[in-house]
């Protein structure tokens, strides 16, 4: 005899979810955050080594006035900053579409 509560599987992985996780999801806020997170590190390692690094490295290159280390700060502040107005325009991006699509119809 099985149990009847194992067997039965559900239609839909968010069938208990809260409505604002439903929200969060149709706004795809995850991968928004993920890809902004992603955009803001690459952007300021980028710019943490063209403007910090290299020079630091280069003897033809005028070196920076502080130690290389005292850059990271502002180099983490910038990554999150960035991730924040990357993942932002995203959602509202798609908060702009999903408006669209309801308006439409299904």
């Amino acid at each position: 005899m099985t149990d009847a509560s194992t067997d039965r599987v559900p239609t839909d992985s968010t069938t208990d979810a809260t409505p604002t996780e439903r929200f969060l999801d149709a706004l795809e806020v995850r991968r928004n955050a993920t890809v902004g997170l992603i955009v803001g590190v690459l952007v300021a390692a980028t710019v943490y080594a063209f403007f910090v690094a290299v020079p630091a490295f280069v003897p033809s290159l005028s070196s920076p006035r502080q130690p290389a280390l005292a850059y990271l700060p502002l180099a983490v502040v910038l990554a999150l900053a960035l991730a924040l107005v990357v993942a932002l325009t995203l959602t509202i991006g798609s908060a702009v579409r999903l408006s669209r699509e309801s308006e439409n119809g299904p």
